[in-house]
């Protein structure tokens, strides 16, 4: 969309300097037919016409100098939003890539949390498995006395 701004804009700026070289080529067009004036009073018409024309393409270098100004005020808004566009995608980048560092460490977190939770329950398991043997040969034991008794 600015490439094509930027061409209007430049066969904006071709139209004006045409308009504005037409402009200055009717205006001493004009100063000629004033001159001739004073010889013979047949240059009033063409005088006239010269004015007219000056008057139409001022008004149109008018209109050509309002639009150049309104597209380059087009232009100028379309890179402030560019620029804003471009602003919101960083910051949500930014924003993505702290989440995702996040992440990553709250998945280090409960991976050392579920290794620590899996040692101790190992840990737990063992003792257990140890009390167990050890009361199986209290048990033993008392039997063999118990047997040896009667």
């Amino acid at each position: 969309a600015l490439r094509v701004k930027d061409v209007l804009l430049e066969d904006l700026a071709a139209q004006l300097a045409a308009a504005r070289t037409a402009a200055s080529a009717a205006e001493e067009r004009s100063r000629g037919l004033q001159s001739a004036r004073a010889e013979a009073s047949a240059g009033a018409d063409e005088l006239a016409t010269a004015r007219e024309t000056v008057t139409a393409q001022e008004t149109a270098l008018r209109r050509l100098e309002e639009a150049l100004e309104s597209e380059v005020e087009a232009r100028r808004a379309a890179e402030r939003e560019a620029s804003e566009a471009r602003e919101g995608v960083a910051k949500r980048d930014g924003m993505l890539s702290f989440v995702s560092k996040e992440v990553e460490s709250v998945k280090s977190l409960f991976a050392q949390k579920e290794v620590a939770m899996e040692a101790e329950a190992e840990r737990k398991l063992a003792a257990r498995g140890a009390e167990l043997a050890a009361a199986h040969e209290a048990a033993a034991a008392a039997q063999a006395e118990a047997a040896a008794q009667r």
